[in-house]
């Protein structure tokens, strides 16, 4: 019998976090490095899409982070959004939208929404 560890994350680092005064700006600079071929989704969560760049574990340092349950984000960008939309347009490029169910996701919505203006505007 194969045995299962989980390993949950229990401390996520944000290099860097930018508000977007609003959805539409956040999917213009979105539409600006993502070609229509891409597939591209924002996370929604209580009010706020957003999307984040992982840093993904290409050093022995970063594995040994990850394995003591601490991973990096290099970036989020976000902006509020009261209402849930499915897609929104961005020129020719179509962004799908996503009520994510991923409990992380979910708490970094939610510090998001409660950062209240304290992280940089672009």
């Amino acid at each position: 019998m194969v045995e299962i560890a989980h390993h949950p994350i229990k401390d996520l680092e944000i290099l860097e976090c930018y508000q977007y005064p609003t959805v539409e700006n956040l999917c213009g600079t979105i539409a600006t490095v993502v070609t229509d071929k891409t597939p591209f989704v924002i996370n929604w969560v209580d009010g706020v899409a957003f999307s984040y760049m992982p840093q993904p574990p290409r050093t022995e340092w970063l594995i040994r982070e990850r394995l003591k349950g601490r991973i990096y984000w290099l970036s989020v960008v976000y902006a509020l959004m009261p209402n849930y939309r499915e897609r929104l347009k961005a020129g020719k490029l179509d962004i799908r939208l996503v009520k994510t169910l991923n409990p992380l996701l979910q708490q970094v919505g939610k510090w998001l929404k409660d950062k209240k203006g304290t992280t940089y505007t672009t």
